[in-house]
């Protein structure tokens, strides 16, 4: 299932990146996000609280414009709370993206497809680094959820997700997500 999301999902930075950002989040699960790494995704320009050391994959493909690429940043989290946690970039060609809102329902619609079967719970605007963003709740096959942000910054898609079977992925997910912030 997680897999099938992460295939769908498409979407530089300074040589010497600013010091971490603090976690906001206070709520059941702010010891277990305090004990997580503030990691830096170098090539999207930001820092995020990850368990232990993310992986970090590169893709590109072709767009009618150009090529895109995208860089995944992801990592499991073994102990409470139990998640596939993902921070996903695409750069796209000069002129790709016409407008941020369209962007962000292809990344919704994305995140359904992939989902093979999966409903959306919840649609939302929010402020993600200072941005207009968008966030979705989605229900998956069996016990799996998401809860994911989206928002673009130029012709760069950021999309945070954090897959879980755990029912209370909801009440935590948020937390996490505050923990994203872009290099200033």
């Amino acid at each position: 299932m997680i897999g099938l999301w992460l295939g769908v999902l498409l979407m530089g930075c300074p040589a010497s990146p600013p010091a971490p950002v603090g976690v906001a989040y206070t709520g059941a699960y702010a010891d277990t996000f305090a004990g997580w790494n503030n990691a830096s995704a170098p090539a999207g320009g930001y820092w995020i609280k990850i368990p232990g050391v993310p992986k970090d994959e590169v893709s590109t493909s072709n767009t009618k414009l150009g090529q895109a690429t995208t860089h995944v940043f992801s990592a499991h989290s073994e102990s409470a709370p139990t998640a596939f946690l993902m921070a996903i970039t695409t750069d796209y060609p000069p002129g790709f993206i016409v407008d941020a809102p369209s962007a962000m329902d292809a990344v919704r619609e994305g995140l359904l497809l992939g989902g093979g079967g999966a409903t959306l719970i919840e649609e939302r605007k929010v402020v993600a680094s200072g941005k207009a963003a968008r966030q979705y709740h989605i229900k998956g096959q069996g016990t799996y959820a998401m809860v994911a942000r989206t928002f673009v910054v130029g012709d760069r898609v950021y999309t945070l997700s954090v897959a879980s079977e755990d029912p209370e992925l909801a009440n935590w997910a948020d937390g996490w997500l505050e923990t994203f912030a872009l290099f200033e």
